[in-house]
């Protein structure tokens, strides 16, 4: 394992080599191996996972590079001299004594829920266990995936002894007892070997940590029958915990039926065969009984949490189960779901086009975007297409429309097009290097990024330089200003009119990826792959406003007409409304859902 820097963006990541040679036989080395290669696509599907960002062939073994766990001292600032990575296993041992019963859930329920995604995948981890929990941004997500492997190929007895359920990490299940050990671990402060012994002055008969302990003493069966059937099953109960709710009552009338129906068949003759049948089905109902009441109370209490936060979209999902759970529906689950669809969004229209690279027009009125061999004009609400421009370069990238609308401009290798869609006509400026990035002021200024660097301005041709290679640059509306951005997580402010910096830097813990100027450029904003985007006091250069987070890379940000309301698109597949004055999310459905990653959002004026 290895501490990697991009030396283009400065980033620090995670590198694993595995090399064929440091294996004895071949089954390992292709175990591993298959298991990163079906793990990578669903990687990035979830935050509770490190997400795989690139791997690779070497002529005896391959690699993969990562996201790089937090330093257990500086958080996001990492120094390479003096870095150790944040895992749960690495926190003091005085405060794991001292860890909430509540912590010890929540981080039990964010891990259920990142195996519960690895599970429906086919995969199982294998050595769950604290020192392979480490934190990135302060979430806790699962580690060490070089040994995730196939479900159905789990015949070698990897794991870590006392995680390691008694068969060996075969299956699901047995993923359910390593996090059952886990729990143990940071719910007492004690070893996995001491397991089941409490703390000295820890009761187990009453209180929360009671509840949680009922959780832990069923994932960690020695038998994998007597354990959860699913990591979901394990969450659920969690969440029932944070609810209030007891799940050791449930357990004692579980046991009080059993004993019941084993008592009975024992002491009876003839009628006891009647009574125990008759017996066991009613066990079985009032346990379906129960198991669905608890059910129902944990999708109504997730739908009422959403509610609370004004995302109704998301609580029509839960309160949906609930009713379809619910076996005498009530008007009380209709007037429930009718009030949430009636304050719910409504999604007005979709379409696709398959295209790497897309701009939309300043009035939202025109979409242009890649279609095979031709540059298709669109209007983005209907999809229709309104003009075909043949791409003659054939890997043109659209970079976008001048301020009326009226000329598309694209770059291929180091010649920029300027499209007139009035007249069908075309005209080419050669650059010195490559295009890789435009930005235009509303009076038809461009900033043209080069591949290598650089940035040139037009009409005057004048370059920009800064403290290295410029991955983009972003002319401000009035073009009195231009953003300049490095691949640090950090850039500057060009004042155009007195050529020289604004004296403050904008500053994030991974690679800025687009920039945003208000519309009165009092403020500018800034979206990181730090999972942030950010406002700016263009006087001061302090921070306006609260941060707002995603859980993916921030891609992009823009503001409704009435300059009300900001949206800030992500490829955690979800597009935030907030505040535009305080950047606090809107008090109503401030989160809009997709089923992939954003690359960009945009307000638009319709009549729909």
């Amino acid at each position: 394992m290895w501490l990697g820097r991009n030396l283009l963006t400065g980033t620090f990541r995670a590198i694993k080599i595995i090399w064929r040679g440091a294996f004895d036989n071949t089954k390992p080395y292709e175990r591993e191996f298959e298991g990163i290669r079906r793990f990578e696509p669903i990687s990035r599907q979830h935050p509770g996972f490190v997400h795989i960002l690139q791997t690779g062939l070497l002529g005896n073994g391959f690699y993969y590079i990562m996201e790089l766990a937090d330093d257990l001292h500086t958080g996001q600032k990492i120094e390479p001299g003096s870095y150790e990575a944040s895992t749960l296993a690495g926190l003091p041992v005085a405060h794991l004594q001292h860890f909430s019963p509540e912590n010890a859930i929540r981080i039990g329920i964010d891990l259920a829920r990142s195996l519960e995604v690895l599970h429906g995948a086919g995969l199982i981890h294998r050595d769950i266990k604290p020192s392979n929990v480490i934190f990135i941004n302060g979430q806790p997500k699962l580690g060490d995936i070089g040994l995730i492997t196939v479900a159905s190929d789990t015949n070698s007895a990897v794991g870590t002894y006392g995680f390691m359920a008694p068969e060996g990490p075969t299956n699901a299940r047995s993923d359910i007892y390593s996090l059952g050990k886990l729990l143990y671990e940071i719910a007492t402060g004690k070893d996995r070997l001491e397991f089941p012994n409490l703390p000295p002055g820890v009761s187990a008969t009453e209180g929360l940590f009671a509840e949680l302990n009922q959780v832990v003493t069923r994932a960690c069966e020695p038998n994998p029958l007597n354990r959860y059937s699913s990591v979901r099953a394990l969450q659920e109960e969690l969440e029932f915990l944070l609810q209030g709710r007891s799940v050791k009552r449930i357990r004692q009338l579980e046991k009080a039926l059993r004993w019941t129906k084993t008592s009975f068949g024992a002491t009876m003759a003839v009628c006891a065969i009647a009574f125990v049948v008759f017996q066991s089905i009613q066990t079985k109902r009032t346990l379906a009984a129960k198991e669905r009441e608890r059910k129902i109370i944990t999708a109504l209490a997730r739908g009422n949490e959403r509610v609370e936060k004004g995302d109704f979209l998301a609580a029509l999902t839960p309160f949906a189960r609930a009713a379809l759970m619910d076996s005498t529906p009530s008007e009380e689950d209709a007037l429930r779901l009718g009030s949430t669809l009636a304050y719910a969004p409504k999604l007005l229209r979709t379409w696709k086009m398959e295209a790497e690279y897309s701009a939309l027009s300043d009035d939202g009125t025109l979409l242009a975007a890649h279609a095979g061999p031709t540059i298709q004009v669109s209007d983005p609400v209907t999809g229709q297409v309104l003009r075909g421009i043949k791409d003659v370069a054939l890997h043109s990238r659209v970079l976008g429309f001048n301020s009326e609308g009226n000329v598309l401009i694209t770059a291929a290798s180091n010649v920029l097009t300027f499209h007139s869609l009035r007249f069908g006509s075309e005209y080419q400026v050669p650059l010195n290097e490559s295009a890789r990035f435009f930005s235009r002021s509303r009076h038809g200024d461009l900033a043209i990024t080069s591949s290598a660097g650089r940035v040139t301005l037009f009409p005057g041709k004048e370059t920009l330089s800064g403290a290295g290679p410029v991955l983009k640059a972003f002319y401000s509306p009035s073009g009195h200003y231009i953003a300049l951005i490095w691949g640090r997580g950090d850039g500057a402010i060009w004042d155009n009119l007195t050529k020289e910096f604004l004296p403050w830097a904008i500053r994030h813990a991974d690679v800025i990826y687009n920039v945003f100027f208000t519309p009165n450029e009092e403020r500018v904003l800034t979206m990181s792959f730090d999972r942030t985007a950010r406002a700016w006091n263009m006087k001061t250069g302090e921070q306006a406003g609260f941060v707002m987070p995603h859980e993916d890379g921030v891609v992009f940000a823009s503001q409704s007409p009435d300059d009300e309301t900001l949206a800030t698109a992500s490829f955690d597949r979800t597009v935030k409304l907030w505040n535009a004055s305080t950047y606090s999310p809107k008090a109503q459905n401030n989160i809009l859902y997709h089923s992939a990653p954003l690359a960009w959002a945009r307000f638009i004026n319709s009549d729909l």
